[in-house]
């Protein structure tokens, strides 16, 4: 009784598949014969019409009001002198001790040979330590950076 049932099962789909590829071979004979290219006696031309405005040349915003250039108002500028610019201590990051039940890093830093402990917004002098990584630390003095790397 089960191999009468496989039998059956395998003739179904053995019939399917006949039924497909003969349904194949007559569409593809089909689409051989109707792709004959008839031949063109007339020619087709066309034309462009370009009666729009052009987005790019119309102005949607206001005119801007510029000043006329002259070398005389240009040379009479006053160069600013840049500020004095005081030197980096030298610096040196030793070390970290972290926390991680309170999340809190303390880095050990010498600035000028002197160590001190210190944490992320903590001053040393003019210095301010901004961040600490594993690796180095960011320190901040008169709005200029400056990145440390440990020893």
């Amino acid at each position: 009784m089960l191999t009468a049932a496989v039998i059956a099962i395998w003739s179904i789909i053995g019939y399917k598949l006949y039924q497909f590829l003969n349904q194949n071979n007559t569409t593809q004979n089909a689409r051989i014969e109707s792709t004959a290219v008839p031949e063109k006696d007339s020619v087709v031309t066309y034309a462009l019409l370009a009666n729009y405005k052009d987005p790019f040349l119309t102005r949607t915003s206001k005119t801007l009001h510029t000043l006329p250039y002259s070398k005389s108002s240009r040379q009479a500028k006053v160069p600013v002198s840049p500020k004095e610019a005081t030197p980096w201590p030298l610096i040196k990051y030793k070390g970290l001790v972290e926390n991680n039940s309170a999340s809190r890093r303390i880095a050990l830093i010498y600035v000028g040979g002197v160590s001190s402990l210190v944490k992320e917004g903590d001053f040393v002098g003019a210095l301010k330590v901004t961040r600490i990584w594993n690796d180095s630390v960011k320190i901040e003095m008169n709005s200029r950076i400056r990145y440390v790397r440990k020893d």
